[in-house]
């Protein structure tokens, strides 16, 4: 099944969606440097972390769309019962779609961070960044994706998660555990330590992946629950 999902997900474009968006962030990661601090040039350590930026305040935006049509389509073209032949509850349906999705974002990201590192003649931080930009971009099919099984409409999902990225950035903001709701935006340590480290070469401590982890777990978590509670209306949604 995870074949025929890659194959609908290229015959639905949702591929090229996303080497759209993806493509979108390494630009805007390379102009708003240009735009915003009017500087003449771009190093290549500051250009990955301003595209690292793009990635964690703008992704809800880029990826929210992609995410919502991958998943909303199957409603629309009225797919579910094909899963239903085979024996695919929500849950599996659910891991299978953000399973495809997350490969083929690797492909994009790698594809990204190897063009970038050829015009720069330097691969130092293709790995990390490869890591770095993978989870950040994980997390929003993890929410956007549930959110997207619940509405029908893609118009309803894509709004719902607007305001949660919106209503997230507000929440974050108050600090102790409502860090969970964005784990990956700049108000939360994570942020400044990734900073240091492009600029300055200084390691990112293990102990600040503690908290992004801890947050995936609780996105997973929240993620289930909700499909828990729409697994008997899936079906008939794509009706």
């Amino acid at each position: 099944m995870i074949y025929l999902e890659f194959k609908r997900s290229i015959h639905n474009k949702t591929m090229i969606y996303l080497i759209t968006v993806t493509t979108a962030a390494f630009v805007m990661g390379w102009a708003l440097p240009f735009s915003l601090e009017h500087i003449t040039a771009i190093r290549y350590d500051y250009y990955m972390f301003s595209t690292y930026t793009v990635f964690t305040q703008f992704g809800f935006l880029l990826f929210g769309f992609v995410t919502s049509y991958f998943f909303n389509k199957d409603y629309k073209d009225r797919n579910t019962i094909f899963y239903s032949y085979f024996k695919i509850n929500i849950f599996k349906y659910y891991l299978m779609k953000v399973t495809v999705l997350l490969i083929e974002e690797i492909i994009c990201i790698a594809g990204g961070l190897l063009i970038i590192g050829a015009l720069f003649g330097s691969f130092q931080y293709f790995l990390p960044c490869l890591l770095l930009y993978t989870v950040v971009v994980f997390q929003y099919f993890i929410v956007v994706g549930a959110i997207s099984l619940i509405f029908k409409s893609l118009l309803m999902s894509l709004g719902i998660s607007i305001v949660y990225w919106i209503g997230s950035i507000v929440i974050v903001s108050f600090g102790g555990v409502c860090k969970y709701f964005a784990v990956f935006d700049a108000s939360n340590s994570l942020y400044g330590h990734v900073e240091k480290y492009f600029s300055q070469g200084i390691s990112v401590p293990a102990a600040e992946f503690t908290d992004p982890a801890i947050g995936f777990g609780l996105f997973i978590i929240a993620a289930l629950i909700l499909l828990s509670g729409t697994s008997k209306k899936w079906i008939l949604k794509g009706l």
